[in-house]
Parts: C-alpha cells; structure tokens; sequence
C-alpha cells in the first residue's frame, strides 16, 4: 500500500516473512481498504481517525505503548449523515 509503513511477520525462524498489517495508513485510502489486512495504529487517536473515515469493515490493532500490546478491534463503518 502507497499510503502506509508495511509491517511484516516472520512466524518462525527460517521461515519467510509475510505482510501482517499497515502501520498509520492516510485515512483518505481506506474506501477501498482490504477487509483482512490488519490496521496497525500507535494509540487512540489514530484509532479515531480510522473510526471517522471507515467506508468498509477493518480490522484495526491498535498498540498500547506503555504495555506494548495491542487490543485488536473490528471498525464497522459509520452511517453517512
């Protein structure tokens, strides 16, 4: 994705690494966002961005940075007004 710092996972030694999520995409790209690629975002206000802009269901995981885990969420897509 052009708009987003890919992250990718390596599941176990000498395996090879596949694309886990996009970190921060633009949230002017998510109209047409994959439904299972994994949105990574650093905290809640970037979760609230993702919530404003989603036109689709997401998977979004946004990270705790004093804990360093992520809570995992699915975003519905918020009825036009």
């Amino acid at each position: 994705m052009a708009n987003g710092l890919l992250v990718y996972s390596r599941p176990r030694p000498g395996r090879a690494f596949r694309l886990a999520g996009v970190v921060c995409p633009d949230p002017q790209a998510l109209a047409r966002w994959p439904a299972e690629l994994t949105i990574l975002v650093p905290g809640q206000t970037w979760l609230a961005r993702i919530q404003a802009a989603a036109r689709t269901p997401l998977k979004v995981a946004v990270l705790n940075p004093t804990t360093r885990h992520c809570t995992f969420l699915r975003i519905r897509p918020q009825p036009e007004a």
